[in-house]
């Protein structure tokens, strides 16, 4: 999970899928269609719904660079002191 940091959908959260490497080639579009993410985009990230890129434009992938990750917290390990611990 991560937050969207920067670029006009700022603030909305989504779920990474699998990185993509700079230069990615997308393969999101109509057979015959090309089009390559500019190098300059640096590591990208396919997400689980579309954020807007600007110009109207919505891509379902976001340059890592655009992204803060969120992690759960770990839950804490249970004391080991051999008494049982009782939660109000």
């Amino acid at each position: 999970m991560a937050l969207v940091i920067a670029g006009p959908s700022t603030g909305k959260l989504v779920n990474c899928l699998e990185p993509l490497p700079a230069g990615w080639y997308r393969d999101d579009l109509p057979r015959g269609y090309r089009q390559q993410i500019s190098h300059e985009m640096g590591p990208l990230w396919r997400l689980d719904r579309q954020i807007e890129w600007g110009d109207l434009l919505y891509l379902a992938i976001a340059p890592d660079r655009a992204l803060m990750p969120i992690r759960p917290r770990p839950q804490s390990e249970p004391e080991t002191t051999g008494k049982e611990r009782v939660l109000a």
